[in-house]
């Protein structure tokens, strides 16, 4: 048996403020654009932010097959320690409708 103590929990008592806007563009029927942006900051010290930023485009090549392309961006002005402050994905997915 050990002696220690078990850590006591860690407790944030952050407040922060979340905002987002999305937008979807289409400009024809193979072609959907959406757009979402969100941004969180840190009420007691206006340098602690995060930035997502998620793009979608989404082609059409017939009635049941598609193609999606999507891109994410993160900045978080004060990361976890070991997390850079920046990420990014890219990804595509196929898609068919049955």
């Amino acid at each position: 048996q050990s002696n220690e103590q078990p850590a006591s929990p860690l407790v944030h008592t952050d407040f922060r403020i979340s905002t987002y806007i999305h937008s979807t563009i289409t400009p024809n029927k193979q072609l959907v654009i959406l757009r979402t942006s969100f941004f969180q900051l840190l009420l007691n010290n206006w340098n602690d932010y995060r930035i997502l930023n998620q793009v979608s485009v989404m082609i059409k090549a017939g009635k049941k097959l598609g193609l999606k392309v999507n891109w994410n961006y993160l900045n978080d002005s004060y990361p976890v320690p070991g997390i850079p402050s920046v990420n990014y994905t890219l990804s595509t997915v196929a898609d068919y409708d049955f």
